[in-house]
């Protein structure tokens, strides 16, 4: 399953329980949207702290001590 962790799978699994009403596969999947959301959200601020601090190491004026400084 790629990149998944056990939280994931975990809430997958009780998503697709035939036996669920669909109150519970509802919440279900509201549970699993929030994680991947919050998930995402921290993946982008990630990425764009990395692009920030390369921009910042490949300026003339960046010295060990600006780029360590964020």
């Amino acid at each position: 399953m790629g990149n998944w962790n056990s939280y994931q799978i975990i809430q997958l699994d009780h998503v697709i329980q035939p036996t669920d009403s669909v109150q519970t596969l509802s919440d279900n999947l509201l549970t699993l949207s929030k994680h991947l959301v919050n998930r995402n959200d921290s993946i982008w601020a990630a990425r764009q702290q990395a692009a920030y601090f390369r921009a910042i190491s490949s300026t003339p004026e960046a010295g060990p001590l600006t780029v360590r400084a964020r």
